[in-house]
């Protein structure tokens, strides 16, 4: 729940270029499709069509296209089993319910997606709950699909892909922001030696996602594959490979930090002011994002780690520099990663 002074931002943050831009997109597909439809011969009412167009371009950015392709699969599936069901034994409430059994049976053995199945089972039961003598509903459903299905992907992978360099971009610096601030938090509570800061910068590195990243990685190749306007990214993507594992590790030696920040708050003994100004300085470095500034910040990462090392030969403080040093050492990585991706 936010409260009613956040709300004005998260609006804002929802509804930003890129999501109105979206939003406009699928709201435009779904005119089109309906008067593309709409000039094919018997088919005054092609409703069908801006339906198709508006769930296919309701997946996630990036997703559009291939979502559409499924869209397009279930019903074809659902429109061939309402057919036969309906020609076979008619219509009725238990030949719905045969029909949209089938639907589901026949995706889930296909290994097909929940989309993919929803859209078979709602097909095969419009067919027969619609079905009229002499119709043709179900070749109508099917050419009406066919030209939403089009328009979403002209639409997502022809006209308006999803920037794959962007998306990388975007979700790094997200997880490198969110562990920019645990970091910090962390050496807040050094300084103040403030256990439960530091208990709640552990929850909170615990909780970062790093499948977000490596998905958005995925997701990003596979549109650079498809998108004929993104083939240009698909050698830059190849270099950022290590930096999914470097920020993984960095993640997980952020763990270490935070053991060895408790283990050093467990004494009366106060923490050296170098840990914090190591903490501080892999923040900086973390959220930079030209290469020499974070080069700058991991220098001096290292040698306030060393300082401190140097003033307290405690467990805690070992662990602590050790898992900095680790740090220092996975963004070296990340800019190397970053400049290949330049080059």
């Amino acid at each position: 729940m936010h409260t009613p002074r956040e709300l004005p931002k998260q609006i804002r943050r929802r509804l930003g270029r890129t999501a109105v831009g979206r939003l406009t997109q699928a709201a435009l597909a779904a005119g089109i499709a309906w008067e593309l439809a709409r000039q094919i011969p018997g088919h005054d009412q092609p409703f069908f069509a801006p339906i198709a167009a508006l769930i296919a371009l309701g997946a996630e950015p990036g997703r559009r296209g291939r979502q559409a392709s499924r869209v397009l699969a279930g019903v074809t599936l659902g429109i061939v089993v309402g057919a036969a069901v309906v020609e076979l034994v008619g219509r009725g409430p238990l030949q719905i319910v045969v029909a949209a059994w089938l639907s589901l049976l026949l995706t889930a053995a296909a290994g097909a997606s929940s989309i993919t199945g929803t859209q078979a089972a709602i097909s095969a039961v419009l067919v027969i709950a619609l079905h009229r003598a002499g119709s043709n509903l179900a070749l109508q459903r099917l050419v009406d699909s066919f030209v939403g299905g089009a328009i979403a992907i002209l639409v997502a992978q022809i006209l308006f892909p999803i920037d794959p360099l962007r998306l990388v971009r975007r979700e790094s610096q997200h997880l490198r922001d969110d562990l920019a601030a645990a970091l910090e938090t962390i050496a807040v509570a050094l300084s103040r030696h403030d256990r439960e800061r530091a208990v709640s910068a552990l929850e909170r590195i615990d909780g970062i996602n790093t499948r977000r990243f490596d998905d958005a990685l995925a997701l990003a190749r596979e549109v650079a594959r498809r998108a004929p306007r993104r083939r240009y990214a698909r050698r830059r993507l190849d270099p950022l490979g290590p930096l999914a594992a470097a920020l993984d590790a960095a993640v997980a030696d952020a763990r270490a930090v935070a053991t060895g920040a408790l283990r050093v708050l467990s004494t009366e003994r106060p923490a050296p002011p170098a840990a914090s100004r190591a903490l501080f300085a892999l923040a900086e470095g973390l959220r930079a994002l030209e290469p020499a500034p974070v080069r700058e910040a991991i220098g001096r990462a290292r040698t306030a780690a060393r300082d401190a090392s140097a003033a307290d030969e405690s467990l805690g403080v070992a662990v602590l520099t050790h898992a900095v040093l680790s740090i220092a050492d996975q963004l070296d990585r990340v800019v190397e990663a970053r400049e290949a991706q330049r080059r």
